[in-house]
């Protein structure tokens, strides 16, 4: 049996944008807010992590429900 390529040495590769939602299509505006929402959310995710704090904690800190902040903290 044949051995094919592996995927990643495809030549079909594209260079991407910089920004994920311009390359899905969207709307160059609209992507934009995209990715910023996107960025805040990583940036949220990672200081609630390195604070240890509970979904509680982080909920009352952050002044929004508890289920709001186990979104936030992707979980």
């Amino acid at each position: 049996m044949e051995k094919t390529a592996p995927r990643w040495s495809d030549e079909s590769r594209t260079l991407g944008s910089g920004n994920v939602f311009v390359d899905l299509g969207f709307d160059p505006a609209e992507a934009e807010v995209m990715k910023l929402r996107a960025e805040v959310m990583i940036r949220m995710r990672q200081h609630l992590q390195a604070q240890s704090w509970t979904q509680a904690q982080s909920a009352r800190r952050l002044g929004i429900t508890a289920h709001s902040a186990v979104r936030a903290a992707g979980r």
